[in-house]
């Protein structure tokens, strides 16, 4: 079977539609697709609208910092009516029940197949795609999985302290999606507790989500609809904690050592390895941190350990300008000289306990709300919070489901 481009789009009408629609939505597991679209590929009912019961599940696997961008595991399936169905001639008229359909069998019955179109998605792979028909009711069931990349602009101020939205799009045409509470078909053809199932299964964020699935309009005029898929992510800080924060601290913790040496060449050639050292370290660290035009709290932590070994180095200067001059006693120097390195681990360390103490009670994180309102630029096309569910008015929402939305 051929691949198609990694981006195409295409309109056609009859057979040939059918036929790229086939080879788009193959079982093969090596098929790649990106951004793929049909425009009017359905001829004669193209235009029609549906109404589907709808139900997504939507697990995140991945989230990449670096390239900001996140997998997702995606399942979208639909049931709906198609009056226009042909039934085979070799079809039992008494079978109440599914039928799967192959590629050919599709073709055969003019099946109307919904387009679908993952919006800004960065690259997408179909796992599995899959066509059933109950002739004797004209319900037709459709579902398609992907393993799915997209690109989402993390705002990362607050790092490793930051709380993102990860947001999923799914265009679809020719259906009207029902509201739950309108589901035609019986509880137990359609056993779903729920019409969206948002989970992660990320070791460095919080697993604790929330999440929402809404269903808008959309302002692309070759779909009707849109599906927005919205989780909340917050990172976990512990490895940040353990393998950055901590090291730093001892490396500048360790510069009160100099109070064992007396010559000022000893102390600055002390003072100068640990400098070195934290430089080495911040390169380190730069491998695993994204680079961006602004300074993170990471960041800023690092800056705040230069200063106090630099506050060293002023006070080596200061003890050897005292001596030099024999401003004071032998004895005095020395007390003068402990307490002033006393004061920089003090204050050091009385900087990580104010950091300990906000990060506990949470006040390094910032507001949902917040995160909401600073990603609003960013929304194609309108996300509600749960106090605020008021979309973009240019596109209306028709229902949505929230889960542990703050």
């Amino acid at each position: 079977m051929s691949h198609l481009e990694e981006s195409i789009s295409v309109d056609l009408e009859g057979a040939e539609a059918r036929e790229a629609f086939a080879k788009a939505t193959s079982n093969n597991a090596e098929h790649v697709l990106k951004s793929v679209r049909f425009q009017n590929f359905l001829s004669g009912n193209s235009n029609v609208t549906k109404d589907a019961m709808s139900w997504v599940t939507a697990t995140v696997l991945q989230v990449d910092t670096m390239k900001a961008e996140f997998t997702v595991d995606l399942e979208l399936e639909l049931i709906y009516l198609d009056d226009s169905l042909k039934t085979p001639a070799d079809f039992d008229p008494d079978y109440d029940g599914y039928v799967a359909l192959k590629e050919e069998d599709v073709n055969e019955i003019d099946l109307v197949i919904p387009r679908v179109n993952l919006e800004n998605c960065n690259s997408s792979r179909m796992t599995f795609y899959n066509v059933e028909v109950n002739f004797l009711t004209k319900e037709v069931f459709i579902q398609w999985n992907w393993i799915a990349i997209y690109h989402e602009t993390m705002k990362l101020h607050k790092f490793p302290y930051d709380r993102q939205l990860l947001r999923i799009y799914i265009e679809v045409a020719d259906i009207n999606p029902l509201k739950p509470e309108d589901y035609p078909l019986p509880k137990r053809k359609w056993p779903k507790d729920n019409p969206a199932r948002v989970e992660s299964q990320l070791m460095d964020f919080n697993q604790t989500i929330g999440s929402s699935c809404v269903w808008s309009e959309t302002p692309d005029p070759a779909f009707e609809t849109m599906c927005t898929v919205t989780v909340e992510v917050e990172r976990e800080t512990k490895f940040y904690v353990v393998n950055y924060t901590l090291i730093i601290f001892l490396i500048v913790a360790l510069n009160s050592a100099v109070l064992s040496f007396e010559s000022l060449d000893e102390r600055m050639q002390y003072t100068a390895s640990l400098f070195l050292t934290l430089v080495a370290f911040k390169f380190v660290m730069m491998q695993s941190i994204p680079p961006v035009g602004y300074t993170t709290y990471l960041d800023r932590y690092v800056l705040a350990a230069f200063v106090w070994l630099t506050l060293g180095v002023l006070a080596n200067c200061l003890r050897s300008y005292v001596a030099i001059e024999e401003v004071l006693n032998t004895t005095e120097q020395k007390s003068i000289d402990l307490a002033i390195q006393a004061v920089i681990l003090g204050s050091w360390i009385l900087l990580h306990a104010i950091v300990v103490f906000l990060s506990l009670c949470g006040g390094l994180r910032q507001s949902w709300k917040t995160v909401y309102a600073e990603n609003n630029e960013e929304v194609l096309y309108g996300i509600h919070t749960k106090k605020s569910r008021v979309p973009n008015t240019k596109y209306k929402e028709m229902w949505g489901v929230y889960n542990n939305l703050e």
